[in-house]
């Protein structure tokens, strides 16, 4: 019943009674939660600034989060369970079963970026191990957490080859063609509630 930590940020915020959020580890910068714009500028603000921080510094500021939206309750209530949680290793067989290829995202969901070289390394073993070792079918494909062109480097392209991976995607929203790197294709976000037919004209290229 654990979060990741990036929907941890959102709700811990969509749902304090606080109506400003001082963030000691953040310059003492303050942010209103007064109305749900505030609270989403609030989110978006937080989670881009540690994305970019290191493992362990992103736990002290989460730890520090958690302590300071402390009117919020620690575990999941079970009408979030189906926003909330994670998917199981039987539903994740299921899938395979299904047909569904399952990739990698790293172990820990943290951007390569913000790792040392054996932090990265391990990160990208572990996932593809625990993934084969559930799923019985090779793991070939990797998703970069974040996605960003400076989320990831030639270092991380050059490990993922060494693991057995045969490409990656990032999260830059171009056209892949034949000259694209295997190890960096562009993918198109979808996002939470994005309307199928967005998607579908970003995908034609009508939208940008």
């Amino acid at each position: 019943r654990d979060f990741l930590w990036t929907e941890e940020v959102t709700r811990l915020l969509n749902n304090t009674k606080q109506k400003e959020l001082m963030l000691g580890w953040a310059d003492k910068l303050v942010l209103p939660l007064v109305t749900t714009t505030d609270r989403a500028n609030a989110s978006q603000i937080i989670r881009k600034k540690l994305k970019l921080a290191p493992k362990a510094e992103r736990d002290e500021a989460m730890a520090c989060l958690r302590s300071q939206l402390s009117d919020v309750p620690a575990d999941m209530l079970p009408d979030e369970e189906e926003r909330y949680l994670f998917m199981t290793w039987d539903e994740v067989k299921g899938m395979v079963k299904a047909g569904q290829h399952i990739g990698a995202h790293t172990h820990t969901h943290s951007m390569l970026s913000t790792l040392s070289e054996s932090e990265s390394w391990e990160e990208l073993k572990l996932s593809k191990e625990l993934l084969e070792k559930a799923t019985a079918q090779e793991c070939f494909t990797m998703s970069y957490p974040n996605g960003e062109s400076d989320n990831f480097s030639e270092l991380h392209k050059t490990q993922l080859k060494k693991l057995g991976y045969k490409c990656a995607f990032s999260q830059i929203p171009l056209f892949n063609n034949g000259q694209t790197d295997r190890f960096a294709l562009h993918r198109f976000n979808v996002s939470l509630g994005l309307p199928l037919s967005l998607m579908e004209a970003k995908l034609c290229g009508l939208l940008k």
